[in-house]
């Protein structure tokens, strides 16, 4: 959030369902030019398929028919890789098909998509026949929603966040508590859990090459607390912030959300911006004094411009009539606050979608429609090189639509949009940033035809020649399913946050690692998960001029 300042914990199941269900990528949009409404092109043969049949009975006859089947697409590795995503979250077996045949990005819904869908998903859950609907359990999540506060009532809807599902506000009982009614508006937004990954034997900074790295202060918030970190290069800490949800919102629902901050902005006097995720965000001095609160379902990011008004990523469970008719979705929203926390306005990001060219790119086909998971106000300087980049104009990211868009606020409207996916950029992305030469740096959690692995990429978002990449390997892994972010740092390296992992490193242009540090706190009921590391942030040493640095060398 500070230099520009994460997706999100269902795009885990999500991310790699479709990249290899689907496994291509569709070719050519338009990125540029006059404003005209986006078309895929499909490809004009089928997957090809040898002798298609009804899915085998074992599991493993399975996998190796599906392997056989598509192989243009898959390999048994990543195969494997989607069956241990979906064994850890459990998830339920309907609604992986319907995901892998409705967002399938070869836009297929035939005989081979869904014997593709088929076999994966009975490896894990076994048998289509034994399958069970899910409708009696969100019934029992609603009752558990409904009844007075109880262990088996958090215990049921802490299982929705594990589990990456949104509770349904709509089947809530009318008669409800407005208190009742908030805690399943709190869970409309897909939560993130403090830790994914095994916690490794290495911690704090692993790696310090002081010739290469670009020097300042390093600024974290991770999944263990509610809590934000300075420290130097060499990971000393040099001051902490931390306030619980408890000290601010005390009626406050406490789920796994409330114990950590999600992003967080620092300002040079010290005081700083934290997102609690979907619920709020607040501003504390640099002794973590609360200054104000804003309760409005805040998430993922915030941005902070020349004026000091604060545009936040926020959402609501509503109608809406040109999406589903007959069920309520999640709608995301700018909102823009005062300096000191006040509503000045608010608008419609499907709205800003609907209204435009690019409708076309809403997806319909479930409750969180877009998960809008980062934004960026432009300051004017880089529009130069484009109209799109005026000042005002808003730069988001759209996790479900694999898309970074540009609005116009004035006109709340879409002025610009580019699908990742359709051009091989990048899928399930985070963290889009312009750069000074008007391209942009953008974490892409997913590499087309490589779910498991990520990729940071630098392009030009309108002819799309990529300039710069940096990539893990089978060799040595770089990757996140959900959250990261990247910035390119004054001398030209780039820092880049491996949330899941716990990890952030810096690499020079030539992609040599100059240093790297794994969070020191953990997670997990025993502790035995490296705690999510959300953001790291790189700044200048005097960027704090309260703020007294020891000397790295005593």
């Amino acid at each position: 959030m500070t230099r520009r300042c994460t997706s999100h914990t269902s795009a885990m199941i999500l991310s790699a369902l479709v990249l290899l269900v689907g496994a291509g990528c569709e070719p050519e949009a338009q990125p540029d030019g006059p404003a005209e409404k986006p078309t895929a092109k499909m490809p004009s043969d089928p997957i090809p398929v040898a002798n298609p049949s009804p899915a085998p009975t074992t599991p493993d006859a399975s996998l190796n028919a599906l392997a056989e089947q598509c192989k243009e697409f898959f390999s048994s590795a990543s195969i494997q890789e989607l069956i241990g995503v979906i064994e850890i979250f459990d998830r339920d077996p309907f609604e992986s098909m319907d995901d892998a045949v409705v967002h399938c990005p070869l836009g297929r819904e035939g005989a081979a998509c869904r014997e593709c869908a088929t076999a994966i998903v009975e490896h894990v859950h076994g048998p289509k026949s034994t399958w069970q609907p899910p409708d009696n359990d969100d019934a029992e999540l609603d009752d558990a929603a409904a009844s007075p506060a109880s262990d088996e009532k958090k215990r049921k809807l802490a299982r929705v966040g594990t589990r990456f599902r949104a509770a349904r506000p709509q089947a809530a009982a009318a008669d409800m508590t407005p208190s009742q009614k908030e805690e399943l508006q709190d869970l409309m937004a897909l939560g993130y859990l403090g830790g994914y990954s095994e916690a490794p034997e290495s911690q704090d900074v692993t790696l310090h090459d002081a010739q290469s790295a670009f020097n300042g202060l390093n600024l974290y918030c991770s999944g263990h607390a509610p809590e934000a970190v300075a420290m130097d290069m060499a990971g000393s800490v040099l001051h902490r912030w931390r306030l619980t949800i408890e000290n601010v919102w005390p009626d406050a629902y406490r789920s796994q959300r409330s114990g950590f901050w999600r992003r967080v902005h620092w300002f040079p006097n010290g005081d700083i911006l934290a997102i609690f995720e979907g619920i709020g965000l607040i501003k504390l001095d640099k002794d973590s004094n609360l200054l104000w609160a804003y309760r409005g379902a805040c998430h993922h990011e915030a941005f902070v411009t020349d004026d000091g008004r604060i545009h936040v990523l926020t959402r609501r469970v509503k109608l809406l009539q040109k999406i589903n008719a007959k069920q309520e979705v999640i709608e995301d929203l700018i909102a823009v606050l005062s300096p000191d926390g006040e509503l000045i306005e608010e608008y419609s990001i499907v709205e800003c979608f609907a209204n435009s060219n690019y409708a076309s790119l809403i997806q319909k086909t479930r409750d969180d429609i877009f998960h809008t998971n980062a934004i960026h106000v432009f300051d004017g300087s880089l529009s130069g090189i484009s109209e799109h980049y005026k000042k005002g104009n808003v730069l988001i990211s759209v996790l479900y639509m694999h898309s970074i868009a540009i609005i116009d606020p004035v006109r709340q409207r879409v002025v610009w949009a580019l699908p990742g996916r359709q051009h091989k950029l990048f899928s399930y992305q985070h963290d889009p940033s312009p750069l000074p030469n008007g391209n942009l740096l953008i974490f892409a959690n997913s590499i087309c035809g490589q779910p498991a692995l990520s990729q940071i990429v630098e392009f030009d978002p309108f002819s799309g020649r990529v300039d710069w990449t940096y990539g893990g390997t089978r060799e040595s892994q770089f990757s996140t399913r959900t959250c990261g972010s990247n910035a390119r740092l004054p001398n030209g390296n780039t820092l880049i946050t491996e949330s899941d992992n716990g990890r952030a490193f810096e690499v020079t242009s030539g992609g040599k690692i100059v240093w790297e540090f794994y969070n020191p706190h953990r997670a997990g009921d025993k502790g035995e998960l490296i705690a999510t590391l959300f953001d790291v942030v790189r700044v200048s040493e005097d960027f704090f001029p309260w703020l007294t640095t020891p000397n790295e060398d005593q």
